[in-house]
């Protein structure tokens, strides 16, 4: 495990680098890090790196964790005043975001042969919830995270996320006993502490909370985005099928959340400028909807049949 470590970290500080000197996202080559590692099997190198990404119970925990702190620091980094001041536009954007990918994923499954009933209802909602972490993290890298847009984006996902929660749980028939709770408490508290500040040390040296964590969490983000990017199988992409599948649910992800940017109303906001980049911003999936329809796949075979046709 220890050796896992320092090889994830490792790789993914080097392509994280390496995507940030040609202008991209850093998270995006820590995902590819976690793709490279998660598919060494391809190539003839095969130390069961997969299995251990995949499914050990180290990744499944430090990743939990990680979520725990990612959410935690978005909410450091947010303004209660801001995200009350664009609460109207943060829920349209929300439900529009959240009723849209439902709808067209249902017909897209049904058009498709791919999934039926109860099935098609969990791609729906698998669909929905967009990734507060994720979305967080592209915007603060940017150093757009105390702009408007990024406001309302922050604000609508993390009430679609309560709605795709919700929905989820509904569809699973069985109560949310906290598998999702600390996500949504780690944002609150974040929230809550977000102007404290600390004295550490003999010297009493002032320090902010997000300074504090901020070691330990660096290592357990990296961890996530590299556990989110192992989880990509590159052999599936050889089935036609399977690529017909995933090309039409990611345009219906894409395009369900890019119509959110019609909600956007009110001053200083403009649908061609302000609100289509709200609309992009809440198309990022990750966490959420896998986080909790996994511990309920024992209990629901349609769940098993959905995951099954997804990563055969």
């Amino acid at each position: 495990t220890s050796l896992l470590l320092i090889l994830m970290i490792t790789l993914a500080d080097i392509c994280g680098f390496i995507f940030e000197r040609l202008g991209m996202a850093e998270i995006l080559g820590k995902i590819y890090a976690g793709i490279l590692l998660g598919n060494l099997a391809l190539v003839g190198i095969d130390f069961n790196l997969s299995a251990l990404l995949r499914s050990s119970e180290f990744m499944e925990y430090s990743s939990e964790l990680a979520l725990v702190l990612l959410l935690f620091l978005v909410g450091l980094k947010s303004d209660v005043r801001e995200l009350l001041k664009v609460g109207r536009n943060a829920v349209s954007v929300a439900v529009a975001g959240v009723a849209l990918p439902v709808v067209l994923g249902i017909g897209a499954c049904a058009a498709l042969g791919f999934a039926t009933g109860l099935q098609s209802w969990f791609v729906g909602a698998m669909l929905a919830a967009t990734s507060v972490g994720i979305t967080a993290r592209i915007l603060d890298e940017n150093g757009l995270l105390k702009t408007r847009s990024a406001e309302v984006i922050l604000g609508a996902a993390v009430i679609d996320d309560v709605l795709g929660i919700l929905l989820l749980a509904v569809l699973a028939s069985v109560v949310v006993t906290g598998e999702v709770a600390p996500l949504i408490g780690a944002f609150v508290a974040g929230l809550l502490l977000d102007d404290v500040d600390f004295h550490v040390g003999d010297a009493l040296q002032k320090h902010t909370l997000e300074e504090l964590v901020k070691p330990i969490s660096d290592i357990m983000i990296t961890i996530f985005f590299v556990g989110i990017g192992a989880q990509v199988q590159l052999e599936i992409l050889l089935d036609p099928q399977v690529l017909l599948i995933i090309g039409v649910l990611t345009l219906v992800a894409v395009v369900s959340k890019g119509a959110a940017d019609f909600m956007v109303a009110g001053r200083g906001y403009d649908r061609l400028g302000i609100g289509i980049g709200i609309g992009f911003g809440m198309i990022l999936r990750g966490e959420v909807g896998p986080l909790l329809l996994k511990p309920r796949l024992a209990y629901f075979p349609a769940g098993r049949q959905i995951r099954y046709r997804f990563r055969r």
